[in-house]
C-alpha cells in the first residue's frame, strides 16, 4: 500500500495493528513515534524528516532511500533494518541498536552516534563525515570506502572493522580500541591530520 499524504500516529499504528506493513513513500515528517514498534514494516522511500523515533522497536525495518534528516532515533532498536542509501544527515542515534544494519551509501554527515551499537554493521561508502561516534562499538562493521571526514571517534570501538579505502583525514581517534592488523594498515586510509592515539588490540 503507498500513502503520499501526511499520516499521524494513530493511523500509522492502526494500520499496523490490522497487520499492515506496507508503508511505502509515507510522509511522517515531524510527527511524535516514539515508544512505538514498527518492527518488520517496509518504509522505503519515506519522509520522517525531524522525527521523533526514541525508544521505538524497528527491527529488520526497511528504511532505504528514506529521509530522515534531523531525526531523534535515542535509544531505538533498528537490529538488522535495511538503510541502505538512508539521509540521516544531523540525525539524533545516541545509544541506538543499529547491529548488523545495511547503512550502504547512507548520508549520517553530523549525526550523533555516541555509544551506538554498530556492531557487524555494514558501512560501505557510507558518509559519515563530522559524526560523533564516541565510545561507539563498530566492532566487525564494514566502513570500506566510507567517509569519516572530521569524525569524532573518541573511544570507539573499532575491533576486525574494515576499514579499507576509508577516509578519515581530520578524524580524532583518541582511546580507540583497532585491531593490530587495522592499526597496521591505517596506512591505507587516507588519514591526514588525523589525532590517532588509538590502543592496538592484539
Amino acid at each position: 500500500m503507498n500513502y503520499t499524504e501526511l499520516m499521524d500516529r494513530y493511523q500509522l499504528l492502526k494500520e499496523y495493528k490490522k497487520g499492515q506493513r506496507k508503508f511505502v513513500g509515507i510522509n511522517l515528517n515531524a510527527l511524535n513515534l516514539s515508544e512505538i514498534n514498527l518492527s518488520d514494516a517496509n518504509l522505503w522511500r519515506s519522509q520522517l524528516v525531524e522525527t521523533d523515533l526514541s525508544l521505538s522497536v524497528l527491527r529488520r525495518i526497511d528504511l532505504t532511500q528514506s529521509n530522515l534528516t534531523g531525526s531523534t532515533l535515542w535509544r531505538a532498536d533498528l537490529t538488522a533494518g535495511k538503510l541502505e542509501e538512508v539521509g540521516l544527515m544531523s540525525a539524533i542515534l545516541i545509544r541506538a541498536n543499529l547491529q548488523d544494519v545495511n547503512l550502504k551509501l547512507a548520508n549520517i554527515s553530523y549525526g550523533d552516534l555516541r555509544l551506538s551499537n554498530l556492531g557487524n554493521a555494514n558501512l560501505e561508502q557510507a558518509n559519515l563525515t563530522g559524526a560523533d561516534l564516541r565510545y561507539a562499538d563498530l566492532q566487525g562493521a564494514n566502513l570500506e570506502g566510507a567517509n569519516l571526514y572530521g569524525a569524532n571517534l573518541i573511544g570507539a570501538n573499532l575491533r576486525d572493522a574494515n576499514l579499507e579505502g576509508a577516509t578519515i583525514a581530520q578524524a580524532v581517534l583518541d582511546r580507540a580500541a583497532i585491531s593490530t592488523m587495522i592499526n597496521n594498515n591505517l596506512t591505507d586510509c587516507q588519514t591526514h591530520q588525523s589525532r590517532i592515539f588509538a590502543q592496538a588490540i592484539g
